[in-house]
């Protein structure tokens, strides 16, 4: 015989998706020198400190061979714009083979201060998809 009917509605399902953003509000200073917006799958597969020294190392890499082939590269457009990008796929790449188990989106901002006022600003952005489990 079919089982007596619940005299109680199912429970509801936990919600898995928010439509609340995280958003703050953040007064830069010259000691700023990038800002970094990932999604879940990013920060799901890299701590904040992992993010932070992924591309503060890749900037310092990167200028430091500039500078050693007599090249300045300044962090604002166009050489900025290249730059952030390169960033955003190292982000990227570092947390697909970190074992993402979501989609994986980064966008740098990489900012430029001059001697004094508003930063020069350049952005890069990259993104990775999860297909069947495995990295691409």
């Amino acid at each position: 015989p079919p089982p007596p009917p619940s005299s109680s509605p199912p429970a509801a399902p936990a919600a898995v998706i928010s439509v609340e953003p995280h958003v703050a509000a953040i007064r830069l200073s010259e000691a700023d020198k990038f800002a970094v917006l990932g999604s879940d799958g990013l920060y799901d597969a890299l701590s904040d400190d992992e993010v932070v020294r992924c591309v503060d190392d890749h900037v310092r890499a990167t200028v430091a061979r500039a500078a050693a082939g007599a090249h300045t590269l300044r962090c604002a457009p166009p050489d900025g714009c290249a730059l952030a990008r390169e960033c955003a796929r190292a982000l990227v790449k570092r947390a697909l083979k970190n074992g993402a188990a979501d989609n994986v989106t980064a966008l740098v901002v990489i900012f430029d201060w001059p001697a004094a006022g508003t930063p020069a600003v350049a952005v890069g952005g990259a993104a990775g998809l999860m297909t069947g489990g495995a990295a691409p």
